[in-house]
């Protein structure tokens, strides 16, 4: 009789509505936490415990730039303030896409949308960061059918270097690196004291903040408009609600023409601002820049079926 082989982690999938949505770089999290009551009773030198309420993990998925429509709606009107419950599964097969273990979720949430740090000096694939929280989940034994693998053929190769920023009156052309950006919607759970599994439900969005560094450009002209225009923000104090900005991120093939996708940027003012450290040495004259951000929308140019 011949040994069972274990299954390996390394063949998955994020399926909504039946459809694979991508190709998926890693996947982590879910699972369940339960909190621990501890009662000291003085008679007895042993602390007795027991399991109060249950957490459901949050999941955390690092997807493709190529992301299926049921991905795409679903980030878009969460950040469009419709709050948009999903169900859905991530599916785990063997080395021959067999299913063999099935990861079902209900009543899910986004609560995280970011993407990697972007530099002209990198060499890595860009993928950006997926997190949401479910209301349940259950973890059952797979179909062994065959998983839908198809979608990852059409994924077009990001490379992290490979991006341009604009920002709405500002000289961006010596732009070098923008940092990890992200923007996250709330959640709250809704509990009752007789139900084990409670209604989540979201509180509010946030945006993180932009944060890029720029070359000084030619005899420093950049660094001198960058820095005019702060002393203006900060000391003459224009920076009421007209001296917002806005901007767009924009992910670019290799070609360096093509657009792959953008994050439009609303309600862009200044939050800090650095002149390079002086040091003795060969390192180019940089400037680093932190912008505050209201909101943000993600618009895919590619978005598979």
């Amino acid at each position: 009789m011949a040994a069972s082989r274990s299954v390996a982690n390394s063949f998955f999938v994020l399926d909504i509505g039946g459809v694979n949505q991508g190709y998926l770089k890693k996947v982590s999290g879910g699972g369940y936490t339960v909190d621990v009551h501890e009662s000291k009773v003085g008679s007895d030198l042993i602390t007795k415990k027991m399991g109060s309420n249950h957490k459901v993990g949050e999941f955390s998925c690092d997807i493709g730039i190529a992301m299926g429509k049921g991905l795409y709606n679903w980030i878009k009107t969460s950040f469009d303030k419709a709050h948009t419950y999903t169900d859905g599964a991530i599916s785990i097969a063997d080395a021959n896409y067999n299913e063999v273990r099935r990861i079902n979720f209900a009543q899910a949430l986004i609560t995280e949308f970011g993407t990697p740090k972007l530099a002209g000096d990198s060499k890595e694939a860009g993928y950006l960061t997926v997190k949401f929280m479910p209301e349940s989940q259950r973890y059952a034994a797979g179909s062994g059918s065959k998983i839908d693998a198809s979608l990852g053929d059409k994924q077009k190769l990001w490379m992290a270097h490979n991006f341009r920023l604009d920002i709405s009156g500002r000289d961006c052309t010596t732009i070098q690196s923008v940092d990890a950006f992200s923007w996250k919607q709330k959640t709250v759970v809704n509990q009752y004291g007789h139900l084990k599994e409670n209604e989540l439900l979201p509180c509010g969005l946030e945006s993180g903040d932009l944060g890029f560094t720029l070359g000084s450009g030619e005899g420093g002209k950049v660094e001198n408009a960058w820095m005019e225009w702060a002393h203006n923000w900060i000391i003459n104090g224009a920076q009421t609600e007209k001296d917002h900005m806005t901007g767009t991120l924009t992910f670019l093939a290799q070609d360096m023409k093509t657009e792959l996708g953008s994050i439009a940027f609303e309600g862009l003012g200044l939050k800090e601002i650095k002149p390079p450290d002086l040091e003795r040495g060969d390192k180019a004259r940089s400037l680093t820049v932190k912008m505050y951000c209201e909101h943000a929308v993600w618009n895919p140019k590619e978005v598979n079926a």
